[in-house]
């Protein structure tokens, strides 16, 4: 990192997630790992289970206290976290939001045409991702890459996140639906959200 200029909370590339599950918030800190390979990491315990935190407050407490265990990046994440302000806004991702959108549709049906919905899907399979690289688990990594799953992905990239001409998306949404299963690709993504958040706290 280029420490030449005054730093401000952006610079670092370290950032507080917000995840809502059954109801609940709690955060996480996440963000690239600059003492090592400038991959993307969680703040994890040593027991390698993602640290919750209730509030910003108790983000800043940890990063600032003397002797918390700091999993990786640890002179850039207590810089850090001594620059957070008190109304520092999270990212968020709404797994309760994720779950009931891929419950609503029946085993044929998944409303691509929600974009902001499908960018969080593609938000959340990427976080996840970055988790199980971190914690090396290859059966894990393996099922973030079925051919379901990646057909998501390529479809999300393609339609929602560059524009395209509209012939284009039909012909890109009409590959999706003919040659993914549906049912199986519902059945993968809530198993993927649940065994994360199994892994926080």
């Amino acid at each position: 990192m280029d420490k030449s200029k005054a730093m401000s909370v952006n610079d670092f590339g370290k950032f507080v997630i917000e995840f809502t599950y059954n109801r609940n918030q709690f955060l996480t800190v996440w963000g690239t790992n600059y003492a090592m390979d400038s991959e993307d990491e969680f703040l994890v315990a040593k027991d390698q289970r993602i640290i919750k935190f209730k509030d910003i407050q108790s983000v800043q407490t940890y990063l600032n206290q003397s002797g918390s265990h700091i999993s990786f990046d640890e002179e850039n994440m207590r810089e850090w976290g001594q620059l957070i302000p008190t109304n520092y806004e999270p990212e968020r991702l709404d797994f309760d939001l994720l779950l009931q959108f891929l419950t609503d549709a029946d085993a044929q049906h998944l409303d691509i045409s929600e974009r902001s919905e499908m960018r969080a899907l593609l938000s959340a399979i990427n976080i996840i991702e970055d988790y199980y690289f971190q914690m090396n688990w290859r059966d894990s990594i393996k099922a973030m890459n079925s051919q379901e799953v990646n057909s998501l992905k390529g479809l999300v990239r393609s339609a929602f996140m560059w524009r395209i001409a509209e012939e284009d998306l039909k012909a890109i949404v009409q590959e999706f639906k003919s040659t993914v299963d549906l049912k199986i690709l519902k059945n993968q993504l809530n198993q993927i959200m649940n065994t994360f958040i199994n892994y926080c706290g």
